[in-house]
């Protein structure tokens, strides 16, 4: 009987620390990697990019009320001024016929005292009670017609409704966001670029975009700015540019690819690339990646010196790293020196 206990416990040992064991290599670090490869330079830097509108702006009233006019969709083109919708503004109205006459009544009363005064027939207090009278109901007045004014929503820009947010009939408040309005009279375009591109271009340079879709040659765009400070991951410059597009025939959302000429486009050499998301950058040891050893599966930091970013998302590394290198793309912040992870094919 204890010889069969035994065996039992024994049995139950043996399925807990086998258990445990597979407790623990579950937990390591699922990751996924990219092997670095040697690739020919293009004779001109690009980066790729998305477009937006020029000028994108929410909408709405200033007021309250019952939408009353209101005949708007998505893709629908406003002239500046044209009204949108409209606001039930009959009781705005009323309270701005109110105010008028009690405006004119006061200014009225103000001319009067004031004539007296130059006669000297009233006091000088009598004067400054009723200019005092005289500016408040003037206020209300103004306050009044404003507010009526604001009854009628109008087209800020030259532009096309984005996005409808009401319905004709709606009780709507004031500051509600009624319509979202976009201007694409010119197209504008957010990308990153390095510190060689950005220390070799400025304000008003012209470069060269191919717009994916676009059966046209490729266009020229206007560089509006570059940020002075590198972005969030310590590597690029965020550089802002603009394309003329008069007949809006181009579409906000387009993608496509941004050239920057090379000081010598004769030639070519070989370079190596990988996905800009495997760099990190801290201040105190500046660019790295974590590098995957496929024989033993740890994880090392390793130091890496950027060069340009290139369409797609690739970076150029100018140095640091050997063709055939794994580089973890995944879970940089749970990675430490010498962590075993899984490699997920």
């Amino acid at each position: 009987m204890k010889k069969n206990v035994v065996l039992i416990c024994l049995i139950f040992g043996l399925l807990s620390c086998s258990s445990d064991k597979t407790t623990e290599q579950d937990s390591r670090l699922k990751v996924t990697a990219y092997e670095v490869k040697d690739e020919i330079a293009a004779s001109s830097n690009e980066v790729s990019f998305i477009s937006k509108p020029f000028r994108e702006s929410d909408l709405s009233f200033r007021v309250s009320g019952p939408l009353q006019r209101f005949n708007a969709y998505s893709g629908d083109y406003f002239r500046k001024g044209e009204i949108i919708g409209e606001i039930d503004n009959r009781d705005f109205k009323i309270r701005r016929d109110k105010a008028s006459a009690a405006f004119l009544q006061a200014k009225a009363e103000y001319k009067r005292i004031e004539t007296l005064y130059k006669q000297e027939n009233v006091p000088l207090s009598a004067l400054e009670k009723a200019e005092a009278s005289y500016l408040v109901a003037k206020a209300n007045y103004e306050s009044a017609e404003n507010e009526l004014n604001d009854t009628r929503l109008l087209a800020p820009f030259d532009g096309y409704v984005q996005q409808v947010n009401v319905e004709v009939h709606q009780d709507v408040k004031a500051f509600q966001p009624i319509v979202s309005f976009i201007d694409i009279n010119k197209i504008k375009i957010e990308t990153f670029i390095s510190e060689a591109v950005a220390s070799a271009y400025q304000s008003k340079d012209q470069v060269q975009v191919k717009l994916d879709g676009q059966k046209t040659a490729d266009r020229t765009a206007t560089i509006l700015n570059i940020s002075k400070s590198t972005s969030p991951n310590n590597l690029s410059y965020v550089l802002t540019a603009s394309i003329d597009n008069p007949d809006n025939m181009l579409l906000g959302g387009t993608s496509g690819i941004m050239y920057f000429p090379k000081a010598d486009s004769s030639k070519t050499s070989s370079l190596k690339l990988i996905p800009l998301k495997a760099v990190c950058n801290t201040p105190s040891y500046g660019s790295y990646v974590w590098l995957l050893d496929p024989q033993t599966n740890k994880v090392s930091r390793h130091q890496v010196e950027v060069g340009d970013p290139v369409s797609n998302g690739m970076v150029q590394i100018s140095g640091g790293l050997n063709v055939n290198d794994l580089v973890v793309l995944t879970a940089h912040s749970r990675l430490d020196e010498g962590d075993e992870v899984i490699l997920k094919k």
